[in-house]
């Protein structure tokens, strides 16, 4: 009789096991990947050439870790801009290899304060000449629902004479702001300026992003613009981004746990980070 209750209770008890053992949650993983890849057009508008309409693409991977409060992140990018002939050098293309890396403390229900640079290397195809530009800054993000406010500041380098800056470098700083009115959808806005030759040039960018619920991958466009006494550029794209091992998660919710942004658009020709 004894073991017959016992075998019953147990029985009785099983369907609140089990529903207990379904509804856990799987923890987030520490560590995710993101490629992306695009494509699209330029416009190069010097001030004393005509207008040229250019080919663009290009990519960037990430690949972000969260230990505790602790996050780091590595970066890598490229840029090829098939350019018409400007400034009659006949310059045939310009084309950007670099990448990069953030470190810092970050929450993802609060924000991340962060320091970040990286390393470019931008090569004009016919004279074979090659700039070297670094960058190194800090980076601050602060979330209050669906709104993400960002900051990026830091100094400039450059190694040579053909390169985007002066010898004695410069700067940047601009601001960012992120909507989701879902969290599958991404509306992004970034401006400020770059001090490049010893002008203050401003920059800005926007960006929309929609990742269907579950899927590992995000469709997104991009329109980019930067002023110069001497030029103005244009960059429209349109591509893909791939997001790995960051399930069960959401566009939003991967922003905020992984990656900080991996590119601080800079446009020289060609795009840089």
């Amino acid at each position: 009789m004894l073991r017959r209750l016992l075998v019953l209770s147990v029985l009785s008890l099983s369907p609140w096991l089990g529903s207990g053992v379904a509804s856990a949650t799987q923890p987030p993983s520490p560590c995710a990947l993101r490629f992306e890849g695009y494509g699209g057009m330029s416009v190069i508008d010097p001030e004393s050439e005509s207008t040229s309409n250019n080919a663009n693409a290009g990519g960037t991977g990430s690949a972000g870790c969260l230990f505790g409060i602790f996050h780091v992140q590595g970066d890598v990018f490229g840029d090829y801009n098939d350019l018409d002939k400007i400034d009659g050098s006949h310059t045939d293309n310009f084309t950007n290899v670099g990448g990069g890396g953030h470190l810092g403390i970050a929450d993802p229900e609060v924000g991340a304060l962060e320091v970040n640079g990286a390393y470019n290397h931008v090569m004009i195809d016919e004279h074979n000449d090659s700039t070297n530009l670094w960058r190194i800054g800090g980076e601050g993000e602060y979330y209050f629902e669906p709104a993400t406010f960002g900051v990026h500041a830091g100094y400039l380098k450059s190694t040579n004479d053909h390169g985007l800056l002066d010898d004695d470098g410069g700067f940047y700083a601009r601001g960012m702001l992120r909507y989701y009115p879902t969290e599958e959808i991404k509306l992004e806005g970034i401006g400020g300026v770059g001090v490049i030759n010893n002008d203050t040039v401003p920059q800005a960018r926007v960006l929309a992003e929609w990742r269907p619920q579950s899927w590992p991958v995000g469709f997104f466009i991009r329109g980019e613009g930067a002023w110069d006494n001497s030029v103005d550029q244009y960059f429209a794209t349109g591509g893909v981004r791939v997001y790995l091992f960051d399930e069960p998660a959401t566009l939003r919710e991967t922003d905020r746990r992984y990656f900080r942004e991996a590119c601080v658009q800079f446009l020289a020709g060609v795009r840089t980070c």
